[in-house]
């Protein structure tokens, strides 16, 4: 196998700088967007499969759910025909907007004065809308925020106006957990209307959100059970991982050393965005080191080290100012959920811990319940069970607290 990495480009020092079309690890590992490469999104076949089957289906629209980072539009990106349409609704205020949005991508432009509305199909997608708002008899503005403040789009609205575009689209609605209600009762509003219609509608939605329900997100409505269907991402297991970080080196055309790979995989606890930053930091790690030939544990180790720091400025940052003001009581309880790798009833965490550290019961139950103000867990309160509030954090936080292994041999010494 050759090595990518060996080979300089023009006169740089990076190992990794792409010229036009060259795969570099910048492009296969992908932590902040979806992979670039289709044949890294590994082990989500069936999950893919059924996505296409709901849209397919009359009446039927997917919801893909999960926790953060588990690859939710990664999933879509990589399933969905090439036209379809992404819009991120976290960039959206009211249902107003993102009608907008939608008809703006569809190739539609939106003319609104009085409180009144007309549309002009555009010959190309991504029209600009042209809002016109009169405000009084003797001024007019074409501001975009007044204009929205001035037209209230409901359901049947949309439907009608999406009615007029010619061809299919396919809308892939991201980030749905944060809408607001009234935006959420006016799109289950409209795919009530529209199922009931598929046979003259034909465009279709899907939507993708961090949660484990459909209804956590929508809210109890019957059109939800009988008109949205669930595709809820579950961890990768440890052999997919390997296979994702296999894939790598055959784009790159360089070894990741197999233990190595096993490693990142076990410690990823099924987490692809855990692999996706640790591959990216140890390979800018090897890429940086000229005086290695090939990836080594330390290229490894300091890799693990900046994905903390980098999952916990970006996708983790809430945690990111609490985590180093944790005191040691709260340190030992989060230690505790680490080793027992799996949700734990509290008093289990108290006898462990009471026996092997100098805490009191006072301080761990003042832990736990600062911990759970802090939103790191969560207290399942019918058994006093423990879990992490984000699966994402118990990988990250593996990498601070909880037992490190730092040399080679013991790190190996399982394979």
């Amino acid at each position: 196998m050759t090595r990518l990495g060996t080979k300089m480009v023009g006169a740089t020092n990076n190992r990794f700088m792409a010229t036009k079309n060259e795969v570099t690890y910048q492009n296969i590992f992908t932590p902040g967007s979806p992979p670039v490469y289709s044949d890294m999104l590994i082990g989500r076949e069936e999950e893919a499969s059924r996505l296409l089957s709901i849209l397919e289906s009359s009446g039927q629209y997917p919801f893909v759910l999960g926790p953060r980072g588990i690859g939710k539009t990664s999933l879509v990106k990589n399933s969905l025909p090439e036209n379809f349409i992404q819009i991120e609704v976290n960039t959206v205020a009211n249902f107003t907007e993102l009608s907008f949005a939608i008809l703006n991508e569809c190739g539609l432009n939106i003319s609104i004065t009085n409180n009144t509305y007309e549309n002009q199909q555009v010959g190309k997608i991504g029209g600009k809308f042209l809002i016109e708002a009169s405000l009084d008899s003797s001024s007019k503005t074409t501001s975009s925020e007044k204009g929205i403040a001035n037209a209230q789009f409901n359901a049947y609205m949309l439907e009608s106006e999406m009615r007029k575009i010619k061809d299919r689209k396919i809308i892939f609605l991201d980030e749905m957990d944060t809408l607001d209600n009234g935006t959420k009762h006016n799109l289950v509003s409209l795919i009530k209307a529209i199922s009931n219609k598929s046979d003259t509608f034909p465009h279709k939605f899907v939507f993708a959100g961090i949660g484990k329900e459909v209804h956590s997100i929508f809210g109890e409505h019957p059109s939800i059970s009988r008109n949205i269907t669930p595709i809820y991402l579950k961890p990768l297991d440890e052999k997919n991982i390997f296979i994702f970080l296999s894939k790598a080196e055959e784009h790159l055309q360089l070894q990741i050393p197999d233990k190595i790979k096993k490693i990142i995989a076990i410690e990823s606890l099924g987490q692809p965005y855990y692999a996706q930053q640790v591959g990216f930091y140890m390979l800018e790690e090897f890429n940086n080191d000229k005086s290695s030939k090939t990836i080594n544990i330390q290229h490894y180790l300091k890799g693990k080290e900046r994905a903390f720091e980098s999952a916990f400025s970006s996708l983790l940052f809430k945690y990111k100012f609490t985590f180093y003001k944790l005191s040691v009581s709260e340190k030992e309880i989060l230690k505790a959920l680490i080793r027992f790798y799996k949700p734990t009833k509290a008093s289990d965490i108290y006898k462990q811990l009471l026996s092997i550290t100098n805490l009191n019961r006072a301080s761990l139950e003042e832990a736990v319940h600062n911990l759970s103000n802090k939103e790191y867990i969560t207290i399942r309160q019918s058994d006093q069970t423990l879990l992490f509030k984000e699966s994402l954090l118990l990988p990250f936080l593996k990498t601070r607290l909880g037992e490190q292994k730092t040399d080679q041999s013991q790190l190996f010494l399982d394979f």
